[in-house]
């Protein structure tokens, strides 16, 4: 079908996303890991991909790390809207997850060959949307994973769960392509 992949780059961006984010919530578990967390997810994407940065390295990082603080709080003000909009809070942490997704792997694209840049789009908000699905799975079924009952209480595991899919989804844009001429 023509379609080509780096599946060793695309796991380890994904595996970068899943032990940064972890690693810092287990060190640290303060008020302030949720608010340093985006930064180190964007520095993160743009490490494991330097090689894929189509502008000055410097300056991706640079704009990456500003333009991640926009998209984290208009995502934050957006699930609160929408939690009350909607009168429940699991309809608005998914559409606000999708959404934050598909603004990060936007940002993403500012800097990066997106192979994919449709298919990775969708696949990022689909995979930021199941993230708190998936948290609450973590949570429920699987042995040894301290938590609380809520995503709001401990946002450690939400944090996890989103970066780690969101970075699955970004990685996917940049190192999953179709080619059009073996198409047609």
């Amino acid at each position: 079908m023509g379609v080509t992949a780096d599946i060793k780059r695309v796991l380890l961006t994904t595996v970068a996303c899943f032990l940064l984010t972890a690693i810092a919530f287990r060190v640290n578990n303060q008020d302030q890991v949720p608010l340093i967390s985006p930064f180190l997810f964007t520095l993160v994407i743009v490490l494991a991909n330097l090689d894929q940065v189509r502008v000055n390295k410097l300056k991706a990082i640079g704009l990456g790390l500003m333009l991640t603080l926009p998209v984290f709080l208009v995502s934050v003000l957006a699930g609160v809207g929408l939690t009350q909009m909607l009168k429940g809070a699991q309809a608005g942490m998914v559409i606000s997850s999708a959404m934050s997704g598909a603004l990060m792997f936007l940002v993403n694209s500012l800097f990066f060959n997106m192979r994919s840049f449709k298919a990775g789009l969708a696949i990022t908000a689909v995979l930021g949307a199941i993230a708190p699905f998936v948290a609450r799975f973590v949570e429920l079924y699987l042995p040894g994973i301290n938590s609380s009952a809520g995503f709001i209480e401990d946002p450690g595991l939400f944090f996890i769960c989103w970066q780690t899919l969101v970075g699955l989804g970004i990685s996917i844009g940049i190192w999953v392509g179709v080619d059009q001429k073996k198409l047609k």
